[in-house]
């Protein structure tokens, strides 16, 4: 199958602004309940810990981070940078995202960000005129309003829209069983450059839910093999500890695929697992001093196009016309 380098740019920057590889659908509303009520006794302890991730990321009105991702899209390395914000309490946050990927001497940017009434998608590219595309954030939150308890299409497309990085959380726990954390350390230069700081972390690893996965593997017209190449088995996520100041914060996400090996001594066949997309979470913190004017961006003369029934359609929520 051959992807050229631009192709193959434009995809993994797409997959991700999609969070992540395009992950199944999983019940929105659902999920925000669910991690609202006290673990049932069923819940390993992994998808507990999961769960309160969630929450606490939630619980933060006002945070900052610096990005940092790579992606391995169809044996092309893509690397590049951006930023994350919150801001507010409450499910509905105002939030911003920015990302750049710098390919040879050409960069792609994109923006995106929900305000209090819209959500605004911009996007600068070498290989396309810049685009911007606007949610109607009322329409959108009537659409879910109005859904049944779990939303039919695939909300992990626009999880900025949807709640952030809550939401992104509260999606790996819909769709992935979580093993047992195992307990290891960050790494990092020190602020003055002169020394190497170690923060202690918990890692989790989870494996798709039979239900979910078997959703991913079938598109409408049946099993996808591009999709197929680019399909994680699993996804390791490095938390702080919950003592911590910023308590079982995402500081790494890591989408892995097996790939099979020699055989050991013993006979068995060896596994390797290859990063497929990995995003890192640094320099957060909370943040007392973020404008509210920095999320309601405004287009002024520049022309949009209004993306607001795409994003129902997108999450199974457009009213059928007759």
């Amino acid at each position: 199958m051959n992807h050229s380098l631009p192709s193959v740019t434009r995809l993994g920057f797409r997959l991700v602004c999609a969070a992540w590889i395009a992950l199944p659908a999983f019940g929105a509303q659902g999920a925000e309940n669910e991690a609202a009520q006290p673990a049932p006794p069923e819940w390993s302890e992994g998808n507990r810990i999961v769960v309160q991730a969630a929450r606490r990321v939630q619980d933060e009105s006002a945070l900052s981070a610096d990005l940092r991702y790579r992606i391995d899209a169809f044996g092309h390395e893509l690397a590049g940078q951006g930023s994350y914000q919150q801001l507010g309490k409450g499910p509905e946050k105002l939030l911003r995202m920015e990302l750049k990927v710098q390919v040879a001497d050409q960069a792609i940017t994109r923006q995106e960000i929900c305000g209090p009434s819209y959500y605004y998608i911009r996007c600068e590219s070498p290989f396309a005129p810049t685009s911007l595309g606007r949610v109607n954030l009322r329409a959108l939150r009537l659409g879910i309003a109005r859904a049944p308890a779990h939303i039919a299409g695939n909300p992990a497309e626009a999880w900025i829209l949807l709640g952030g990085l809550p939401k992104l959380l509260e999606s790996l726990f819909q769709n992935f069983d979580f093993s047992p954390p195992r307990e290891d350390e960050l790494q990092f230069a020190s602020a003055d450059g002169q020394g190497v700081e170690r923060l202690p972390v918990i890692i989790l690893t989870g494996r798709w839910k039979k239900d979910s996965l078997a959703a991913l593997r079938n598109t409408g017209k049946g099993p996808s093999k591009e999709r197929a190449e680019q399909l994680p088995d699993a996804v390791e996520i490095v938390l702080g500890r919950a003592d911590q100041v910023l308590p079982l914060f995402p500081y790494r996400i890591t989408y892995l695929q097996t790939e099979p090996g020699e055989k050991s001594e013993q006979g068995r066949g060896g596994e390797s697992s290859r990063p497929l997309l990995s995003l890192e979470l640094f320099n957060v913190h909370r943040k007392g001093n973020l404008d509210p004017r920095d999320f309601d961006y405004q287009p002024g003369t520049q022309e949009f196009a209004d993306l607001t029934q795409a994003y129902l359609q997108r999450l199974g929520l457009a009213i059928k016309q007759r």
